[in-house]
Formats: structure tokens, sequence, C-alpha cells
């Protein structure tokens, strides 16, 4: 069947009212549904779904589309992924060749899942799995609960996985790039004699392992696997696919800090709960919990550094837009100590009865420091927390609401504590002044990159062969990311554009870059050479304003220096990725000071690189 054929299908028998609400609340409203709109900062439901005529749009900021466009843009995926997994969901046949990033990947699957399958038969058919069995149920992990969470044990015998593996016909190399097993002049497993929780991604492939200790030993109490070409810790969320169906149905997914809370968790009913791989939360983890369009809940640990990682995660949320919330479990417990402790229905309570804002969280943490009112450095210290924290806030009723509290707090009037409050922005205005010079700099840069797109957009109307063939060097200069940038996925270069350069993904053109290029394409599918006023005639308003704003004034020169101006354009956006690269390597050594020597050689190539593209 051809590709058009399948979409004509997928837009026949697609429920648009059913893909919407996997990503968003919808309510009826007359003959169609409405909901708050997970593309601009909504308050009043502005986003229609209309099943008769089988699409969505925001009716403030414009976007919206039919069911493959829509869910592209819910779920931030390629139009090839949302046609494959609309065609899943409706059962049509679709024979699609499969993305080379996955084929190279998929060897490395079928071990990590034998492993799985593996480790689960030596924990519950093996004489040495009792004694690892006789733990968990201590622990009260049940049989139902190994077999969810896929509870395995790795032998004492320190190779046993690995021949195992080669007896099933896998090499060498495939085992080792796995993180199976360590090869060397002595091979030997990877994971020997822990409890093992298999850790999957959102289609349900085993990327990784953690093994837990069960006996007394000098040794860490959780070993996981080495960073490799299917784990990458930095964005590792477990549970995430176990968890999909209670995270859309409940509109939110609660972060807990260990596997024992994630399973303790399900066990006591909630469903929706996850953990990453230590408590830090990156940015790469951020963009695949915006993909849901949820809340965020932070339920960690009960002492002091549980506190600050759930301070420093929800700073983070909130910087990139999320609703986020928290609950502080008391006696400094964990969610698994609570749950034994206080019953599953109590804790169940407390993400109905005790949730509490990000601000309001925060706020009361810092006022635990605030010991002695009579102390006037606590006093100030407390005092710089709240402004900092209402002045990222950038929200007036959040401001009167937190200064109103500090003055009955510190029992100071509230004329005070607004002078205070005054001071403290004459002074960050001063440190803004400074920054917005340097954010001028970046912009002229930033103008660089996106008028090298532009000049590149203009060179695909002036014929056929130069869209497709620009069109495909964009596709492949985009599929770098996942050479050089860690922890990424292939993403069209605007995106990364705007990314880099922290401009705003809101903006009225973001989302025409790519519409405008698709008018293109479908411009030469039934003309031979660009006619501007055919052209334009039939496009939409925005599309014309866009056109006229960054398109039109393009400066594109004479037909001798077309092929250096476009392969100069090539190297920009190149650049752009290895820049890029380069300040993703540069968080990750300010973020994991011990793989400081690893990151830093990384660099070192990128640099290189750089280099190489300037001389070219």
């Amino acid at each position: 069947m051809s590709t058009n054929n399948i979409v004509d299908e997928i837009l026949e028998k697609a429920d648009i009212v059913s893909i919407v609400s996997d990503y968003i609340k919808l309510e009826k409203a007359g003959s169609s549904y409405k909901g708050l709109c997970p593309f601009h900062s909504d308050t009043n439901p502005s986003f229609f779904v209309s099943p008769s005529k089988k699409v969505a749009k925001c009716m403030v900021c414009g976007t919206g589309g039919n069911a493959i466009t829509i869910l592209e843009k819910l779920a931030k995926i390629s139009t090839k992924e949302a046609i494959k997994r609309l065609a899943d969901r409706y059962q049509i046949k679709y024979d699609v060749k499969e993305d080379k990033k996955y084929v190279s990947k998929k060897g490395l699957y079928q071990i990590t899942n034998y492993a799985a399958g593996f480790y689960s038969y030596y924990l519950t058919d093996s004489l040495p799995g009792k004694t690892a069995l006789e733990y968990l149920k201590n622990r009260e992990i049940d049989l139902d609960l190994i077999k969810t969470f896929r509870i395995g044990l790795a032998p004492s015998n320190k190779d046993l996985l690995y021949k195992t593996l080669v007896g099933q016909g896998y090499t060498d190399s495939d085992i080792f790039k796995s993180g199976m097993a360590i090869g060397g002049d002595y091979i030997h497993d990877t994971f020997i004699n822990r409890i093992m929780f298999p850790i999957t991604d959102e289609e349900n492939n085993v990327i990784g392992f953690s093994g837990r200790i069960y006996y007394e030993a000098n040794e860490a109490k959780y070993f996981n696997s080495f960073e490799n070409e299917i784990f990458k810790k930095g964005e590792v969320i477990y549970n995430l696919f176990n968890a999909l169906d209670s995270i859309r149905k409940n509109k939110r997914i609660i972060i807990m800090e260990g596997f024992m809370d994630v399973i303790t968790a399900y066990k006591a009913g909630l469903k929706e709960c996850v953990c990453l791989m230590g408590t830090a939360i990156t940015s790469a983890h951020i963009e695949k919990l915006k993909k849901y369009n949820c809340d965020i809940i932070m339920c960690l640990d009960g002492d002091n550094a549980g506190k600050m990682a759930t301070i420093k995660a929800l700073n983070q949320l909130q910087k990139s837009g999320i609703n986020a919330y928290a609950v502080l479990l008391k006696d400094n417990l964990d969610p698994d100590e609570y749950i034994k402790k206080y019953g599953a229905e109590q804790f169940r309570d407390i993400f109905e009865k005790e949730l509490v804002d990000s601000y309001t969280f925060m706020y009361e943490y810092y006022k635990t420091n605030l010991t002695d009112k009579t102390n006037v450095l606590a006093i100030e210290g407390f005092e710089l927390s709240v402004f900092d924290m209402i002045f990222k806030a950038k929200n007036q009723i959040i401001t009167e609401k937190f200064l109103d509290k500090l003055s009955l707090d510190l029992e100071v009037e509230k004329k005070t504590i607004n002078n205070d409050f005054e001071n403290y922005l004459k002074g960050k205005s001063v440190k803004e002044e400074k920054k917005s010079i340097i954010k001028t700099d970046s912009t002229i840069v930033s103008n660089g990159a996106l008028k090298a797109y532009e000049i590149l957009i203009r060179y695909m109307m002036f014929s056929r062969n130069d869209q497709i063939r620009i069109a495909s060097e964009l596709d492949q200069i985009a599929s770098l990311q996942t050479k050089y940038i860690p922890n990424s996925s292939p993403t069209q270069i605007i995106t990364l554009i705007y990314k880099y350069y922290n401009l705003n993904p809101n903006d009225k053109y973001f989302d025409l870059y790519l519409e405008f290029i698709s008018k293109i394409q479908v411009y030469f599918k039934s003309n031979e050479i660009m006619i501007i006023e055919k052209f334009l005639d039939p496009l939409a308003a925005n599309l014309k304003d866009f056109y006229n704003d960054r398109i039109k004034n393009t400066i594109v020169t004479d037909e001798r220096k077309k092929q250096k101006e476009i392969s100069d354009c090539y190297k920009k956006l190149i650049s752009l990725i290895i820049n890029s690269a380069i300040k993703e390597y540069k968080d990750l050594i300010k973020n994991n000071p011990n793989d400081q020597t690893q990151y830093s050689q990384e660099i070192i190539k990128l640099k290189l690189e750089l280099t190489a593209i300037s001389k070219g």
C-alpha cells in the first residue's frame, strides 16, 4: 500500500478525540470537545477538537492539525513515526523500512531482553534463587510483583550469562556492546550475584539493569549498567512504560527516588510512579516528561538530601513550563518506609489531601532554616531565598501571596517587606542589564543560524531539484545530533536553533518554517517552475506573513555563487550542532565531575571537527 493510501486510511479511521485525550483532558462542548492548549500557557480552554471534521485547533495560538499532524506535535515525533504509531493503533498494514538507528540497536535489545529472561528464570527456578526470593519476600515483594517488574537474579557464577549468550549465537562484540559482559583477558558477566531490576525504554525494550545486593557485603548497594549505545543514565526514567496507562488516565507522573519505592507504591495502588537513576533531573528527563502534558509530583525521600533534590527538580520543572507539585513525607521516611509504617491508604491520601504546589513547598523548606526570628542573618537568608523564588516566577499573584506570608512569618509590616523586595529588584536589574548585553550578542549569532536556514528555504523555491537536495541535506544535518549530542534523538534543525540560543519556541513563526517547506514540496508535485504569485495565492495568511517577513527579503546571490552559499549554510548549521554538543558535554562535566576525563576527550574531538569544518 502506498504512503498516500495509508495516510488516507488513517485519517478516515482515526478517532482524533481519543488521540488528543491521551495528552490533554477534554470536555464536551456542543458537538466538539475542548481543553487547555498544550502549546501555549493556557488558563481558559481554547483548544478545540471536532470529531466530525477530524481536526483539532487552538483558537488562540492557532496550532492544530489532523490526526497525524497533531500527534506529531503532541508527542514531538516525526511524521513517519506518527504514521507508524497510528497505523499500529488502527491495525492498518504498513510496510516501512526500519530506522537505521533502531536497526543498529536491535541486536543489542535482543541480548538485553534475553538477559532479562535469563535472570528472571534464575531467580524463580534455581536453587540459588531461594535466598534472593526470601529477601524479596521479607521486603513484601511477592511473585506477582516480581513478574510485573521482571525482577531477576544474576548468578554467582562469574561468566554463566556470557557463556549462555555465546551458546545462543551472539558475538562477543555485541555482548560487550550490550553491557551484559566485560571483555579483555578475563571475560566475565557485568552483574554477579545481585537481584536484577531491568530498565526499559518507552517501547518496552530492555536497555539496561540495576543490580542490588541482597546479603551483607562491603559493596555498593546498587550497581548500574555502564553507559553504552542503548543505555544513557541521564535520560532513563524507570517504570515509564509500565506507568503509561495510569499516567494518561490520571494526567500526572509521580517521581520517586528508588526502584523499591516505585514497586511498593505500585502495590499500594499508585501506578503512575517512576524514578530516575539517582535524584538529579536532567534536561533529557524533562524533554521526555513534557511529552505527556501532565502534572509532575516530586515524592523523594523525606531527609534533607531528598528535600534539596526536590527543590532543584521543582526549579527545573518550573523553568520548563511544567506544572510541578511535591509531597513531604513525615518522619524523614522514604515512600517504601512510609507505606510499611502508615499503610497504603494513608499514603494514597497524601497525594489527594497533602499535595502542595512547587512554590509553597520551596517556601516551607526555606522557612525551616529560620529557627530563630531574632537572628538577623537567618532572617536575611530566608527573605532572599523567597525573593529569588518569586522573582523567577514572574507572576504578580505569586509575588503578592508570598510577600504577605513573609510579613506574617517574620512579624514585620508588609510595607517593610515591600521595601526590601524593591531594593532586591534594583540589584537584580543591574545584573539583568549585563545579561541582556550578552543575550543581544547571542541573538546576533542566532540570526546567523536562522538566516542560513532561511537562505536554504529560499533556494528550495528556485527549482524542484534544489528543493529535493536541500530538504534531504537538512534531514541529514538534523540527524547528526544523534552522533554529536549526548542523550539526543534526531529533531528538526530549526528546533535546535531555537533551543541552543534560548529563543522562544512559542513565537508566531516557529512552527511555520517546516510548514512552509511542506508547502514548497506540495507545490512542486504539480509545477515545474516556481511562480511566486501562484505559490502564495492559496497560502494561509500566517504563511504569507512568514514569507514576507522571513523569506522574501532573504538575500540570495547569483547562480555562480549559489553552490558556495549553500555549502556555507550547511557548514553554519553543522557548526551549530557541534557547538551545542560541546555545551552539553560541559554541562555533563559540571553534573558528573567523576566522568570529567571522558567528557573532556569528547569536547576535544568536537573542537577538532569544528576546526576541520572551518578549513573545509
